[in-house]
């Protein structure tokens, strides 16, 4: 019976918390980002934003997407009294992600596997370029290429960081 019951509430808790499929930040900086309560745009319930007086910047964890629109959670890990961490509904527009070491060059995939064909190659770019983050699934982000926007495919995990100042050169 103790085992049915652990079995019912994990069951409960994975309804009430759902895993996240992905991690991300946030593209532009100084800039409020608002954050809805639902993929509608009805109410915002309130901002992300990557503040670079303060040096402030959220990871975004993404927990489904809809359409231009994904649910997601914002965690300011060094979080000053100002910036709370907040869910809700982001556009993807204003999502991106970092190449863990950008100049290497990285395969983009057209599945989230490594079994599936490699589209293109991404990689030896400046410090700071991001790539606009449009889908996610156990970890692989689906990106569109910045400087070629023809070019759509799947960044393995091991390629992303969201933090800039670990990005290995």
């Amino acid at each position: 019976m103790k085992n049915i019951i652990i079995a019912v509430m994990a069951c409960i808790l994975s309804l009430m918390y759902p895993e996240c499929i992905g991690d991300c930040l946030l593209i532009p900086h100084n800039e409020q980002i608002p954050i809805y309560s639902d993929c509608n745009k009805q109410e915002i319930k309130g901002y992300a934003i990557n503040d670079n007086k303060t040096d402030t910047f959220p990871i975004i964890g993404i927990f489904s997407i809809d359409g231009d629109m994904a649910f997601i959670e914002v965690d300011y890990l060094m979080g000053r009294p100002e910036y709370v961490n907040i869910e809700g509904w982001i556009e993807i527009k204003y999502l991106g992600i970092y190449l863990k070491t950008p100049h290497e060059t990285h395969k983009v995939y057209s599945e989230p596997n490594m079994d599936s064909r490699v589209l293109f190659h991404v990689g030896d770019v400046r410090w700071g370029t991001y790539y606009q983050v449009i889908d996610a699934h156990e970890s692989w982000l689906k990106i569109i290429d910045v400087h070629n926007p023809d070019n759509v495919g799947w960044l393995p995990p091991e390629s992303q960081t969201t933090n800039s100042y670990t990005i290995s050169c």
